[in-house]
């Protein structure tokens, strides 16, 4: 079983990055811009996260599901996606992906998406 990694979106507030990093150093995350994907459109984005093995975090809800819908359709993988609407506050979020890292595994999120809070 595997440990979960999360990539984070452009648009994923870097508030709730950076508190994850000081709250748990140990949670291996990136950001879009790191993996050197800094203009990519959300289907590559989507094809890295799968490729890599990273589940997805991101607050573009109004064009990622569409995009992660049709990726599923043809049958491609996913190794998750967590949505984080805007709503949502900065300490429940960081909260919830430390409780998401913690008690899943990556296997477990194959192919499968959430929205926050827990």
């Amino acid at each position: 079983m595997s440990t979960l990694k999360y990539l984070f979106d452009e648009d994923e507030d870097q508030r709730i990055l950076r508190g994850l990093k000081r709250r748990d150093p140990s949670v291996e995350v990136i950001t879009v811009q790191e993996a050197g994907l800094r203009t990519a459109h959300d289907p590559e984005i989507l094809e890295l996260a799968a490729s890599e093995g990273y589940v997805l975090v991101t607050q573009d809800i109004n064009t990622m599901t569409s995009h992660l819908y049709e990726r599923m359709d043809q049958g491609k993988t996913s190794h998750g996606v967590i949505f984080i609407p805007h709503d949502v506050g900065i300490g429940d979020s960081i909260e919830d992906l430390i409780l998401i890292w913690s008690s899943s595994t990556a296997e477990e999120w194959l192919n499968t998406y959430d929205f926050l809070p827990i």
